[in-house]
């Protein structure tokens, strides 16, 4: 995906955002550079990347790609940046959905990775 054309094709109408990450994060570590700690899950409904409709248009593939995510138990799927990266994220209790999640994504697309957030 070219980042390029994305921004070209974007255009800036959002009026609103709606979540922060600092709505999420635990300011136990206020002002240090500490990985994020949530403290309560993320749902769906609550993230976006305002570049994902410009993209997942022109590479429905994407959209397909989140779908799986969903369907195989995330909490939320996002794009990430202008693409073609996609991410899904499981509660650490879900960790063997997120594990048979990988498995099946790297059937069709050899570039899947089970990561793990950093924590300090």
């Amino acid at each position: 995906v070219s980042t390029a054309w994305v921004y070209e094709n974007f255009a800036l109408t959002a009026g609103e955002k709606k979540i922060n990450l600092r709505d999420f994060c635990d300011d136990q570590f206020p002002g240090r550079e500490k990985a994020i700690r949530l403290r309560r899950g993320v749902e769906a409904s609550e993230i976006r990347n305002d570049l994902e409709i410009i993209t997942a248009a022109r590479f429905p593939e994407l959209a397909h790609i989140k779908e799986k995510f969903l369907a195989a138990g995330a909490d939320a799927a996002l794009m990430s940046g202008s693409g073609p990266t996609v991410f899904g994220l499981f509660r650490s209790a879900e960790a063997d959905k997120a594990a048979v999640c990988c498995r099946e994504l790297q059937r069709e697309y050899q570039r899947t990775y089970l990561v793990a957030p950093l924590v300090s």
